[in-house]
């Protein structure tokens, strides 16, 4: 962070630096067929002769025969890289301590293959290798950027975006440092309201034993730049004890709708894994999130991390588990981070853990998938996107967790909830085979209408169980699926059932066959040993009700004398 630090305030007088040097040297120019050297700064190599280093300047490239270019120390200055059609392929190396700044129009490539810049590391702490675009300045397309992680003592390479500055298609690749503790990878970084635009950027893991991935940073001092649909790639380190790579949000950046995966470590290590951090008033916007898990034993999963007021928004997370037992990915909330209507799909060993959100929770859009999810003591509030999911996984809390199913969409709950506080479902509805280990209620006495409805309108009827008592409020209904085809009618058992005089029973019949008469399917099975307390409003005690070709009749007094059954007529 104290080399991000030096590169803001080295960003902010760049501009001015090279222009005090532009009185001696400046004027647009031409590289030569045949220069004398491959040095930008030797006037000899351009027609006119003189170097461009000016805030209007213009380099222009065709074809030449000297195509590999250094740009020695000192600070640069240029309007516009322009690679005229047919041009050869060049690369550029920034030397240690060249701070080159672009910016008007940027790199305009016409050349119709890709060109090279190249960030050479310095050798100390001190010294900084700078590639910068100001302004309006674009990286172009068709360009393709190396910035070289730090090794010894010395610095990382770095590339800065500022003002309204722009990433346009380049690729850009930041190596991993060499090591040892402490040094850092590569660096790209985006200030001001500049923007990664649509391009490819891929962040590599240490290099070296105690050394730092690349790493991308988004935001500071109140800047406001986005990720746009930009693809970025941050890879887990391939040496053992060496870090991950990193991207961080930070302020008030955003991620627009960009494309991001982070990978687990594919080496041993407490810090392998690629980390993608919010921190402050960020925001995920509309972004995609892979968050992979480890590649081998003893390497960590990726991390997306929110915290500090930072906002999940529209995002969708998806969080992979590892192969096998290896580490699997992981989605952290901490402090008052924000999920918005972000959505989340969590498989295998993949987790999401709110353990350090503050009170009294989160609430998202969605859950799907079979990981685990790990409440701490908060409240988790899904459905306020209305999506219809299936959730098979893990969902775990303390004392004092509760879990919330919002929406008019449908929650398939097919996996275990160990939650031990109440489990409500304020609206849409609830279905599926799983298991609460605390109380479950239907509604909230006023709201729009809640249903419980264990096959969720699929083709097979479903058993789904609590633990503890359950409640119809008066907005809650209970809809029941019978297939007579296979004689089965869904089933939901509890410890205890309350059900409000306003609330509803509807029974669904699958199929068209008559049934044996005097079979019975217990629809409500009440382990407590008191009785169910009241009726469905439309479904008073002895209710004898028409469905399909069959006729049924209630009674809360049956099974093994306090549950609710139907008995063919």
């Amino acid at each position: 962070m104290k080399l991000l630090s030096l590169l803001r305030t080295l960003s902010t007088t760049a501009l001015g630096l090279s222009l005090s040097l532009a009185a001696a040297q400046a004027g647009s120019a031409t590289w030569n067929l045949n220069p004398v050297s491959g040095n930008w700064r030797n006037a000899g190599n351009w027609t006119p002769a003189t170097v461009p280093n000016s805030l209007t300047d213009v380099a222009t490239f065709g074809v030449s025969n000297t195509t590999d270019i250094e740009l020695k120390p000192r600070n640069l200055l240029v309007a516009e890289i322009d690679f005229q059609p047919g041009a050869s392929a060049y690369t550029f190396s920034l030397d240690k301590q060249t701070i080159w700044s672009v910016a008007g129009a940027g790199i305009v490539n016409n050349s119709g293959i890709i060109q090279n810049f190249v960030n050479t590391a310095p050798t100390t702490p001190s010294e900084v290798t700078l590639l910068q675009f100001g302004g309006s300045a674009s990286a172009g397309s068709q360009t393709a950027f190396t910035v070289e992680g730090g090794s010894g003592s010395g610095a990382p390479g770095q590339i800065s975006f500022i003002d309204q500055a722009n990433a346009g298609n380049a690729v850009f690749v930041c190596k991993g440092s060499t090591g040892p503790t402490f040094t850092y990878g590569g660096e790209v970084s985006f200030g001001g309201s500049a923007t990664a635009a649509s391009a490819t950027l891929m962040l590599e893991g240490g290099a070296g034993a105690g050394g730092a991935g690349g790493s991308l940073s988004f935001g500071g001092n109140f800047a406001t730049p986005t990720a746009a649909n930009a693809n970025i790639t941050a890879e887990g380190s391939s040496v053992a004890n060496a870090s991950g790579s990193f991207v961080n949000f930070l302020t008030s950046a955003t991620a627009g709708s960009a494309t991001m995966v982070a990978n687990g470590g594919q080496a041993e290590g407490p810090f392998g894994g690629a980390s993608i951090i919010f921190t402050g008033l960020c925001s995920a916007e509309n972004a995609t999130f892979t968050i992979n898990g480890a590649l081998v034993e003893g390497a960590t999963g990726a991390k997306l991390i929110f915290q500090n007021g930072a906002n999940a928004a529209n995002g969708t997370c998806i969080i992979n588990g590892g192969a096998g037992n290896l580490a699997g990915g992981q989605l952290t909330f901490a402090d008052n981070g924000g999920g918005g209507t972000s959505r989340f799909e969590v498989f295998g060993n993949g987790s999401v853990n709110l353990s350090s959100h503050s009170a009294p929770g989160l609430t998202i859009g969605s859950l799907e998938g079979d990981g685990l999810v790990l409440l701490g003591k908060n409240n988790l509030t899904i459905g306020g996107t209305n999506l219809s999911t299936t959730f098979a996984g893990t969902l775990q809390g303390d004392a004092g967790s509760s879990f919330t199913k919002a929406g008019t969409g449908t929650l398939t709950f097919n996996g275990s909830s160990t939650i031990p506080g109440v489990t409500t479902v304020a609206a849409g509805t609830l279905g599926g085979n799983g298991t609460f280990t605390g109380a479950l209620t239907i509604g909230t006495g006023s709201g729009g209408g809640a249903v419980l409805a264990p096959a969720a309108g699929g083709p097979m009827p479903m058993t789904l169980i609590t633990q503890s008592a359950l409640t119809f409020k008066a907005d809650g209904s209970y809809t029941c699926t019978l297939s007579t085809k296979r004689a089965q009618a869904d089933q939901v058992g509890a410890l205890g059932v309350t059900i409000d005089s306003a609330a509803q029973f509807k029974l669904q019949t699958l199929a068209k066959k008559r049934l044996a008469m005097g079979q019975t399917f217990v629809v409500l099975n009440n382990t407590a040993a008191t009785p169910i307390q009241g009726t469905f409003s439309n479904l008073a005690d002895g209710t004898t009700l028409n469905s399909g070709n069959n006729k049924f009749q209630a009674s809360y007094e049956g099974g093994d004398g306090n549950d609710l059954t139907l008995t063919v007529q």
